[in-house]
């Protein structure tokens, strides 16, 4: 059936009509202006292409015989003019040769004369939807494109962020490692800003801090390459204006920057007398517990920005040492919050995967304990559950959160995330305990795991444990698929699979309690 004339589907759209056959042509337009398109004839061939860029038709339809006269140059002409508008040949019935050469040319449709007017116009309305679908499809790829574009783009900038953020967790862990544990706070301090000055290349440094919790003053409480008398004379007011703009800002600075600022004339004074140029701010839960004071760097004048940011992630890190005057075992001392501010910064754009790591580090270190584990064996283990899935950045993002069944092909995807972590983490220097307990992490004990297929006790200790670990905890979060099960329903899933995708004498010591994480 034909649409009524003026209708909103042809209304304004014009069809340009190329015909040197009066009878037929004249017929065609009459009929596609009675269902409301605006059409016009053009009976010369030499004046097609010029009526083709004044009128910029939706569709066009053009004899045969002007095509023989003018060939593939004229569809070529037209389809540079109006890349998007349908061009469709009207063939007689005794040129059906002429329609194959028309397609061929580029045509989107043959009109075989004799043919009713109403069906040409179906025909001719046909072929502008498509063009028009074709032309959005286009217009979608391009856009999908642009947006694939910018996400490896993201991902490419995340990785290299990635990469920094474990290069900088390394030299945090080698600082706690040279750490030498003292009778109290002040032998820490002491360590602390001896490997400080090793990391950074300033031989010059205080820490500041309070003697005791309602001192009224930081004061020395260790310095570095700093004489006894000058170190002596170091203090700042705990409740003035120096130490109010450290704790609100949080941040480095540069003392030779905040000479402006009304009010530290007495503090600057004394820092500058005693040759440090910049100050690392220590806080604890939100609250300034002390400060680093840094001499000049290596080349002369204050550090640079990444050497104080470095400076500032090191001392960061190192507040629950202070905090516990504890260090870790001698060979692997490392702080579990230290390594929660990088696990919590990889996963922070992961609203599923946030907080998951660290989760699964409480489980398989408490697991760990339980089979034996201790020491520098047990902080390995730890560190191997924080990053174990490090590698999930490698893979396209938009496959672990995709809301259909997922392909062949993109499982194949996703089960090499534990070498991209193993390499990433080797690439960060890693010993070799972390590299295999990420890289089978997903092995399982009958050998249906990936990526290797290990079976049995041929996947290492490390990674069986946090098989169990990151299983546990994946059941009782949340899923955009399904809601968290309980820590019983959790435990019974894996219990059903010990001896096939767990270690049976690691489930044997694995139990849930309401009151605690994990209990024997």
């Amino acid at each position: 059936m034909s649409s009524p004339k003026g209708s909103s589907e042809t209304k304004s759209l014009r069809v340009l009509v190329v015909a040197a056959d009066a009878a037929w042509s004249n017929g065609l337009v009459s009929a596609l202006a009675r269902v409301g398109f605006d059409s016009r004839l053009v009976m010369a061939v030499e004046s097609v292409t010029l009526a083709t860029v004044h009128h910029r038709p939706a569709a066009i339809v053009i004899d045969s015989e002007f095509v023989q006269i003018k060939g593939y140059k004229l569809m070529e002409s037209l389809r540079t003019i109006v890349p998007d508008t349908p061009i469709i040949v009207s063939v007689p019935s005794e040129q059906t040769q002429e329609r194959l050469k028309a397609m061929l040319m580029g045509a989107d449709d043959a009109l075989i004369r004799p043919i009713t007017d109403q069906e040409s116009v179906l025909r001719i309305r046909r072929a502008m939807e498509q063009r028009s679908g074709i032309k959005r499809l286009s217009s979608e790829n391009k856009k999908t494109k642009a947006q694939a574009s910018g996400i490896k783009e993201e991902l490419s900038g995340l990785r290299g962020q990635l990469l920094r953020n474990m290069a900088m967790l390394q030299r945090g862990v080698d600082f706690h490692q040279r750490l030498e544990p003292g009778l109290g706070l002040q032998p820490l301090l002491k360590s602390s800003l001896r490997n400080l000055s090793q990391q950074i290349g300033i031989h010059r440094m205080a820490f500041l801090g309070k003697a005791h919790a309602d001192a009224s003053w930081f004061t020395a409480l260790a310095s570095w390459g700093l004489p006894t008398s000058l170190e002596e004379g170091l203090r700042a007011q705990a409740r003035g204006e120096f130490a109010s703009l450290l704790e609100s800002t949080a941040a480095p600075a540069i003392l030779d920057r905040l000479g402006s600022v009304p009010g530290l004339r007495l503090e600057l004074g004394i820092f500058s007398t005693c040759g440090f140029t910049a100050i690392i701010p220590v806080l604890n839960q939100g609250r300034l517990v002390g400060m680093v004071l840094l001499g000049e760097s290596r080349s002369g004048g204050a550090p640079d920005k990444d050497t104080l940011a470095l400076a500032h992630f090191l001392m960061t890190a190192f507040v629950p040492a202070i905090n516990a005057q504890q260090l870790r075992e001698k060979e692997a001392h490392m702080s579990t919050q230290a390594l929660g501010v990088l696990v919590s910064a990889l996963e922070a754009r992961d609203p599923y995967l946030r907080g998951h790591s660290l989760r699964v580090a409480q489980i398989a270190e408490d697991l760990g304990k339980r089979h034996g584990f201790s020491g520098y064996e047990l902080s390995m283990l730890n560190v191997a559950a924080i990053i174990h899935d490090v590698g999930r950045f490698e893979v396209d993002a938009e496959l672990w959160s995709k809301p259909e069944p997922l392909s062949e092909s993109d499982w194949k995807l996703i089960e090499r995330h534990p070498i991209h972590g193993e390499r990433l983490a080797a690439e960060a220097d890693w010993p070799p305990q972390v590299l295999e307990a990420i890289r089978s992490h997903h092995e399982r004990w009958d050998g249906s795991g990936y990526p290797n297929g290990l079976k049995g006790e041929e996947i290492p200790i490390g990674a069986r444990i946090l098989a169990i670990a990151d299983t546990f905890e994946a059941l009782t979060s949340a899923r955009p698929q399904r809601e968290a099960l309980s820590p019983a329903e959790a435990m019974e899933v894996i219990r059903a699979e010990a001896g096939t995708k767990f270690d049976p004498a690691l489930i044997f010591t694995f139990a849930w309690d309401e009151n605690a994480l994990l209990v024997s």
